[in-house]
């Protein structure tokens, strides 16, 4: 190594020290020390945490100051998306965009079914290959296969899934704080009696029903994702992390506790119903119109007046106990290098025209809500935002915030359909015309679940497979009152998006099942094929495909302990993009 003008300047021990190796050697040291600084510069300091908090179930609308106090402070300093949206209205659809950043057509997840096994990208598994220690805390619908769990690149889970199954880490814990005690049960609601027809399945965990819940308050599930946060996040090491805290509730059951219930002040505006008649037929569950049991456990119909207050004060306490243990969270988070986003997977529709549950594609299911907030001392606009956003903008959001979108991340990212909003906040201008939104059921009823659907945040349209159309403004017609596509003079509009809509399956290539020419199919065929697309990932053998099968082969689906284990039977995707059964 011959000196050079700049080595002159270096120390001349050192200098003699260099000039004792050959440049071979010297070149495998510096190439030593690069990698070195490398990955103390992705594991360092300066690399943020990043906090995924959820709720399941949680409507826009109760993002208050008076109901979500802690809430409302995080979007305060943040950024609150008061546009932001849910592609598929059902809990696995919606986190497979949260967890692929994809459009529900291309992870190919298009209503109820199994969150596949692996995809091409995963925001977990993103993280952990770029220094990250991730963990999951609460609900994620990844189940187990093979009894093994699923993780999909979180390399700690807790689980609690709100349904029994005697492996989940919440029902071991509760089980040994009060062996033989049934978890989900509170009142009249419980998952060891049978509910009506004798399937317990929609009675415990899916119905409008509601009671304070049975146990102390330290017992409730709420409570316990917060311990289990807290315990996660305290015990931290020197790795940054990604950490997803999801809460169960609330979703149904809606059993808060009774101080909770308590303080929670009763609604005061009535549910959402038109002025035109178009929801009236969801109206007379109790004449069997519109449940398949035939009794009180049900998706849609009007319930009485004190029914309806219970349920809804339940509801909207049971968003209030979630708000104060996510508290406890944020208390433990060091804010001064964390990026935090709040998101729900879904909302309620809580008897607004006169339907419970979500799947629809009304502002009650679809319409969520979405906070980012970032560490001080970044020139990023806080307040409240009106860009359309959606789940799959989760991931590159996230990834990018965490400094993740450079290189091989950045190439990664580029193949996502979600946008990064790191563009919003700062204050760029960015976004997207309008929004997909999507649902199909395995079952012709009730037709409400069978739809795909476009929003530009201003007006809503909507195309049912049997071919009916809607059209909401939600400028002026927030809560949906009026289906404009019955009103003469709308021809223009309606056309406008039906061509949206043909554009947007062109683009899919969806082909002769959705499109004739430039003309959208009027559909007569249901079964549960059409939950998937022809993207979702079959060759990694799920057992959503012996899921898909049994319920073509029996017309139901019955819950049970290995309901989310393989089978030997699945379906495999032909050439042809036909399903065919198989026997492995």
């Amino acid at each position: 190594l011959k000196p050079n003008a700049r080595a002159r300047k270096l120390p001349l021990p050192l200098m003699r020290v260099l000039t004792r190796f050959s440049p071979r050697v010297l070149q495998h040291a510096f190439l030593l020390v690069y990698l070195t600084a490398a990955q103390a510069r992705r594991q360092g300091p300066s690399m943020p945490n990043v906090l995924l908090l959820m709720a399941d179930q949680m409507r826009a609308d109760h993002l208050t100051p008076e109901l979500t106090p802690n809430l409302w402070r995080l979007a305060q300093r943040g950024a609150n998306f008061q546009q932001a949206y849910t592609s598929v209205p059902i809990c696995p659809a919606a986190r497979a965009s949260l967890l692929t950043g994809l459009s529900p057509w291309r992870h190919g997840l298009r209503g109820y079914g199994d969150i596949a096994r692996r995809y091409g990208s995963e925001m977990p598994e993103f993280f952990a290959k770029n220094g990250y220690a991730t963990a999951s805390i609460g609900k994620n619908h990844f189940g187990w296969r093979d009894g093994s769990r699923v993780t999909h690149g979180f390399e700690s889970l807790r689980s609690y899934e709100g349904m029994p199954n005697d492996r989940d880490d919440y029902n071991v814990w509760f089980e040994e704080q009060l062996p033989g005690k049934d978890p989900l049960a509170s009142g009249n609601i419980s998952c060891q009696q049978l509910g009506p027809g004798g399937n317990h399945s929609g009675w415990c965990w899916n119905s409008w029903m509601s009671a304070v819940y049975e146990y102390p308050e330290d017992l409730h599930p709420t409570h316990w994702t917060a311990e289990e946060a807290i315990r996660h996040i305290s015990q931290a090491g020197p790795k940054p992390w990604f950490a997803q805290v999801s809460f169960h509730r609330p979703h149904s059951p809606y059993d808060p506790p009774k101080r909770v219930f308590q303080e929670a002040a009763p609604p005061t505006a009535a549910p959402a119903a038109s002025v035109d008649g178009w929801d009236e037929k969801f109206r007379q569950f109790r004449q069997g119109a519109c449940t398949w049991s035939g009794k009180s456990d049900t998706w849609c119909g009007e319930v009485t007046p004190d029914e309806l207050e219970h349920t809804r004060r339940a509801y909207a306490a049971s968003v209030k106990f979630m708000d104060e243990q996510l508290a406890r969270v944020l208390e433990k988070v060091d804010e001064k290098n964390t990026w935090i986003l709040f998101v729900s997977d879904h909302g309620d529709m809580q008897m607004d025209h006169y339907l419970w549950r979500k799947s629809v594609p009304y502002q009650g299911a679809v319409h969520v809500p979405m906070i980012v907030a970032w560490p001080p001392g970044l020139d990023l606009k806080p307040g409240p935002r009106q860009e359309l956003v959606e789940l799959r903008d989760v991931f590159p959001t996230l990834a990018s915030a965490a400094g993740l979108a450079v290189g091989e991340g950045a190439a990664t990212l580029a193949t996502l359909d979600g946008m990064d909003l790191n563009c919003v906040l700062r204050g760029e201008p960015c976004g997207r015309p309008f929004l997909d939104l999507e649902h199909e059921s395995a079952f012709p009823d009730p037709p409400v679940y069978h739809w795909n659907a476009l929003t530009d945040g201003v007006e809503k349209y909507v195309h049912f497979a049997n071919g009916q159309e809607q059209l909401f403004d939600l400028t002026t017609d927030p809560l949906e009152t009026r289906n404009l596509a019955s009103l003469p003079g709308q021809d223009v509009v309606l056309q406008k998006w039906r061509e949206r809509l043909v554009a947007q399956f062109e683009r899919e290539e969806r082909g002769a099942a959705w499109l004739k020419g430039q003309e959208l199919v009027r559909r007569s065929e249901f079964s549960a094929e059409f939950i998937f697309s022809p993207h979702y990932p079959y060759s990694t053998n799920l057992p959503g495909e012996a899921w898909l099968m049994q319920l073509n082969s029996t017309g139901s689906l019955h819950s049970s302990r290995n309901s989310m284990d393989s089978s030997s039977s699945v379906f495999r995707r032909s050439e042809g993009r036909q399903l065919k059964r198989h026997r492995s």
